[in-house]
């Protein structure tokens, strides 16, 4: 509408003769609008047309391939956005026919000729910067709050079935094609998604397998009831995660819900996790941890709870890193974040009303609206999470100190 179309008509010898959607009366206002001759409602008479001698496709990625092979194999080269398909065969159909047709098609990939890409790849290719041996790149795109309706209120980017995938899918082809446009085709990848509790657990296994079992820690918290999370539910979950984790993790980390006024504001049908409950709950996740090879450490909860097996000492203490690390420490005194808490030297990081996932039993979100207003002020360049560094702001360096204990040891 506003980029592309009229773009065409700038190039020398370009012009746009005719114009499709599925739907009549956009198809005639956009044509009308840009003095466009000729409009469609079906694809194949728009390919057909003999005026036509290239085929542009700005449709969402479920009909790339569809229309892209309809074109080449009128002998009609072919201009698409991207990504080229909704999925890994789909491209590969399209690949097969511009071969074997000999038709060109073309992703919209423009950013490998606009000047200032340019002048990198040059700065890269001439070693004016010397070797490049790492590369990193952060694309954030906070979700709108349209993103949050229904499945089938929600816009077709997030519709799986239209899109192929999510707004990574939609938009981070253009950094993916610049990473191979500058330093060569990529022949190995690795990802997670954070959408499934399975994928999490999964990107969690591989953690431990890089950094050693002794060095992560699982956290099951907070443990809230309702209707649905019930105490059966939450010990039939426990059950499966600890199974499913088995091996990877030795020590896991609970907590019951602290129902502070902006929680009960989000969270109106949560309960108050009795203390009985908690000692049932407790008793019940010491034997189900045990039966995989796990303990269970208890996060600013009731000391009483050490009966039933669960170690109390805080989950952050200078036992844990000593054995994550593999060293003594010299740790001095320090006042407590929060009365209760056996955490050592623990300091806050982030900013409340930030966090997109919005779970409701979250304490660090008082308002949906106030954290969709943040987000909207986040900046990557900035060394803030929310906003910018302004004229006036003190800045204080934290003092960074060693507390290795650099006395030998013969034990």
């Amino acid at each position: 509408e506003i980029k592309s179309g009229p773009a065409f008509g700038e190039v020398p010898g370009s012009r746009v003769v005719a114009v499709m959607s599925r739907n009549a009366q956009k198809a005639r206002s956009y044509a009308e609008r840009h003095n466009i001759a000729k409009w469609y409602t079906d694809a194949q008479a728009l390919v057909d047309d003999p005026d036509v001698n290239a085929v542009y496709i700005a449709t969402p990625p479920s009909s790339h391939a569809t229309y892209a092979i309809m074109a080449m194999h009128a002998g009609k080269p072919v201009y698409v956005e991207k990504p080229l398909a909704a999925s890994y065969d789909d491209c590969a159909r399209v690949n097969h026919v511009s071969q074997i047709t000999g038709v060109p098609c073309f992703v919209a990939y423009y950013r490998r000729y606009l000047p200032y890409f340019l002048e990198v790849k040059n700065m890269v290719e001439s070693g004016r910067i010397g070797e490049v041996i790492n590369v990193q790149i952060r694309f954030s795109v906070p979700p709108r709050e349209l993103d949050y309706d229904s499945k089938e209120k929600r816009p077709w980017r997030l519709q799986p079935d239209i899109a192929g995938g999510g707004y990574f899918y939609d938009l981070a082809p253009h950094q993916l094609d610049m990473l191979q446009y500058m330093f060569g085709v990529i022949t190995h990848a690795e990802g997670y998604s954070a959408n499934s509790k399975k994928e999490v657990m999964d990107a969690f296994i591989e953690l431990s397998k890089k950094v050693s079992v002794k060095n992560v820690v699982w956290r099951y918290d907070p443990i809230f009831l309702n209707e649905k999370y019930d105490i059966s539910h939450h010990l039939m979950i426990f059950e499966k995660m600890c199974a499913y984790l088995e091996g990877y993790c030795k020590h896991v980390i609970i907590s019951f819900i602290d129902l502070y006024e902006k929680t009960k504001k989000n969270f109106p049908e949560v309960k108050e996790v009795t203390f009985d409950e908690q000692c049932y709950i407790t008793k019940q996740f010491v034997k189900i941890a045990a039966r995989h090879g796990m303990d269970i450490r208890l996060c600013h909860e009731d000391e009483r709870l050490a009966f039933y097996g669960a170690d109390v000492t805080g989950c952050l203490s200078k036992e844990v890193l000593e054995e994550a690390i593999g060293e003594h420490l010299i740790v001095p005194t320090s006042s407590k974040s929060r009365e209760g808490c056996n955490c050592l030297l623990g300091n806050d990081i982030g900013a409340y009303n930030s966090c997109l996932h919005l779970c409701r039993y979250c304490y660090a979100n008082f308002d949906k609206d106030i954290v969709l207003k943040n987000h909207k002020l986040h900046d990557p360049k900035s060394p803030l999470l929310i906003g910018r560094i302004e004229e006036g702001d003190e800045i204080r360096e934290h003092k960074a100190i060693s507390y290795l204990d650099d006395q030998l040891t013969l034990f």
